[in-house]
């Protein structure tokens, strides 16, 4: 039986037809695959292996479809880069057309066997001082799948790869593995990185890495301003490590963004006024309202409402949200500073509703506003002799005439100091202190009342002594007859503001004008008992 002869494949006799007129090459077999240099033209052409004439597929997308999975898969395995074997596999195989990636499923033009399989191209290899033809063995693999993988296998059995092996970034990555002898044309790298940016692979670093950086969920044009939302620190420089950690930033902390600027995987910073970066991140940081400063944006403690104003169910405020309304003159503790979605601080309360922040209608007062009054009293009576002033700011230059103790004022209001300290307005426009330690809220109907000390009264009814100026059943003493003189020692009001007689026994009675008298200060020259007979 005769032997059949098989015919040589279109591709083998491309192949035959390259190899008579092959031009010489810069061959440095010891270092393994890639770009080589041909003399002659001054062209660059790929290996004779990627020559090959194929019907193999022009469309870059599906290409790198095909090759995308075992790209990550070699970082996860290898620490390849996805983005340096994708584009190495791009130019080596010439987007999987050239004959040895279509026969062998061999993407990286590696030597050898790949278990046991390989098949025979023709090479130039340099023996005993010349260029020699050879068939070379090229590892044949089932698919290209086999052919990604072993291509990081192959990176790290040769220590000579070390520095591509774990590299992030892909213009050290293509750096190094030219340096480290993949291939020869010095302008790899470059043709490495540009089809790395062209394709954007550095996206399927991101992917690798863990880190898909989905640019909605940063800012990515400059905020202006914004309020942490949680703790977190800045650093000197985008990338963010250790060696450029610096301060912490506390949540609720207000700052100046100059503008934005990005790592080198592409993630979003903002860069402060004060040159260091934070994250970009909306998660960790809010964009607020452009007038800030014209809202607290530290919790106050106690705020007083400088205007009628609602109160809100949400930071977000509108007609669903709106709850009650709180009076100009409130007082209010504040439980904290949230913000609106749209960056507006609101004041939390300590009941959960929010107001306003804004510090035209609210004032932050003394923590110790409780010595204090904050309703008008409308009228008071000082305590202790004090200053009056033309300005709710009290110094050297708004001071104005005193008012003795004992002295009783008409409220128009109450006002506050730039501090929050409440200050009481008086119908002649002066502003006194409402510290109640100094002057003392007193009856509407004080004018039925001594206010001034009578010095000697005469009871106009039978009424009580009492102990104290509360007057109670604690406090009760002796009963003074009507007739009775009696010589007074000064005047002193009750907690309610009643004003009260202090006699010079140091027993109190009432000073009001309808049970008891003012009388001469020459009194003993006068009767003040029957004498019956004159």
């Amino acid at each position: 039986m005769k032997e059949k002869v098989e015919e040589s494949t279109p591709e083998e006799k491309a192949v035959e037809e390259t190899l008579a007129n092959l031009p010489k090459m810069e061959l440095r077999p010891e270092l393994g695959p890639g770009y080589y240099e041909v003399e002659g033209s001054g062209s660059k052409t790929r290996s004779k292996r990627s020559l090959m004439a194929s019907t193999a597929m022009s469309n870059s997308e599906l290409f790198l479809s095909k090759i995308k999975a075992g790209a990550i898969s070699g970082w996860k395995k290898y620490k390849v880069l996805p983005s340096l074997t994708g584009a190495q596999a791009v130019l080596e195989s010439g987007w999987g057309s050239s004959g040895l990636s279509q026969s062998a499923n061999n993407l990286f033009g590696i030597k050898g066997r790949y278990n046991g399989k390989f098949e025979l191209w023709p090479t130039l290899e340099f023996i005993n001082g010349q260029w020699v033809t050879v068939n070379a063995e090229f590892r044949k693999y089932p698919s290209w799948k086999e052919s990604m993988e072993d291509h990081g296998k192959f990176l790290v059995e040769n220590p000579r790869y070390y520095k591509v092996l774990g590299e992030k970034d892909y213009i050290k990555a293509t750096n190094e593995i030219w340096l480290a002898g993949y291939a020869t044309d010095p302008d790899y790298p470059g043709k490495l990185q540009r089809t790395i940016t062209y394709n954007n692979l550095t996206a399927w670093d991101k992917e690798a890495f863990g880190n898909v950086i989905d640019l909605s969920k940063y800012y990515t044009i400059n905020p202006g301003t914004i309020v942490m939302k949680k703790d977190d620190y800045q650093y000197s420089g985008v990338e963010f490590n250790s060696g450029t950690k610096g301060n912490l930033n506390k949540k609720g902390t207000v700052l100046k963004v100059k503008g934005i600027s990005y790592s080198a995987n592409g993630t979003p910073r903002l860069q402060l006024s004060n040159n260091a970066f934070i994250t970009a991140h909306k998660s960790n940081v809010l964009k607020t309202t452009s007038n800030i400063t014209n809202f607290y944006t530290a919790n106050p403690q106690k705020i007083v409402m400088k205007i009628d104003d609602y109160a809100f169910r949400s930071a977000e405020f509108n007609d669903k949200t709106q709850d009650k309304t709180y009076k100009k003159g409130a007082v209010l503790n504040v439980k904290g500073i949230e913000y609106s979605t749209a960056g507006t601080p609101r004041l939390l309360l300590t009941n959960n509703l929010y107001v306003t922040a804004n510090k035209a209608k609210v004032q932050k007062i003394k923590s110790n506003i409780a010595n204090f009054h904050t309703t008008n009293p409308e009228k008071i009576v000082m305590k202790i002799d004090d200053y009056a002033f033309r300005s709710a700011e009290f110094n050297d230059k708004t001071q104005d005439k005193t008012y003795k103790k004992g002295a009783v004022l008409n409220v128009k209001g109450i006002e506050y100091s730039a501090a929050g300290t409440p200050r009481l307005l008086l119908t002649n426009n002066l502003y006194v202190t409402a510290n109640k330690a100094k002057i003392q809220k007193i009856k509407s109907n004080i004018a039925n009342f001594y206010t001034t000390n009578p010095k000697k009264i005469v009871m106009k009814i039978d009424d009580y002594a009492f102990k104290s100026a509360e007057f109670n059943d604690k406090t009760q003493g002796k009963t003074y007859k009507k007739g009775t003189i009696l010589n007074v020692k000064g005047i002193e009001y009750s907690a309610a503001g009643t004003p009260r007689l202090l006699l010079t026994n140091n027993l109190y009675v009432t000073a009001n004008k309808t049970m008891v008298q003012k009388v001469t200060s020459s009194i003993a020259n006068f009767y003040t008992e029957n004498p019956k007979k004159l």
